[in-house]
């Protein structure tokens, strides 16, 4: 009977560190570099549009030996912090992924964040081929201006979602119910085999 529950307890803590467990990043939104670039030693500021819910996993930048800091956070331009996201980080011609995971920001499909680039010196930021279509970049020069309203312009760039939860997927919340249904009958039977006569 021991081993039947400490059975049964096993299979409840693999069902649930499955149904838990966090999905690969993926793709989710981008705009890709195509030879144009901006002056990095100013504040740029990209709005971008989740397309997904889940958690904002990383970010791809793209420039020319630059370092800059970046800084993200939910919200929608041009916003002024405070940032939940923070780091210095030298950007390649190639794309530098910017791991942003342990900032924890959630976001809901269609809500919007921004990418906000500061600091910079030594090269330059990658401009996007063509302006992303669900958000604006800002360039705050003193006060911010909508760089793609006026200019037809945006950053290059590319974010990851992944669909970290902390509660069981749906398809193992069955199982988990038997498993702890089980449990609880082999304990009563545990009980009642040492019940006083």
């Amino acid at each position: 009977m021991k081993s039947n529950l400490l059975t049964t307890i096993a299979v409840m803590a693999a069902v649930l560190f499955a149904g838990a467990a966090r999905a690969a990043p993926v793709l989710d939104q981008q705009a890709l570099p195509l030879g144009g670039s901006f002056y990095e030693a100013l504040e740029w500021q990209q709005t971008v549009t989740a397309g997904t819910t889940g958690r904002l996993s990383g970010i791809t930048l793209y420039g020319a030996g630059t370092n800059v800091t970046v800084r993200v956070n939910a919200g929608d331009g041009f916003y002024s912090g405070p940032y939940a996201f923070s780091q210095a980080v030298q950007l390649a011609s190639g794309g530098t992924f910017i791991d942003t995971s342990s900032a924890d920001i959630q976001l809901a499909a269609g809500q919007r964040f921004v990418i906000d680039l500061i600091n910079g010196f030594g090269g330059n930021i990658s401009a996007a081929a063509t302006p992303y279509p669900d958000g604006h970049l800002f360039l705050n020069f003193g006060a911010p201006s909508d760089v793609t309203a006026c200019c037809n312009s945006g950053l290059a760039f590319q974010t990851f979602m992944d669909g970290d939860t902390a509660v069981p997927e749906p398809g193992a919340w069955p199982l988990m119910i038997l498993g702890f249904s089980g449990a609880g009958a082999a304990l009563r039977r545990r009980r009642a085999g040492f019940a006083p006569a």
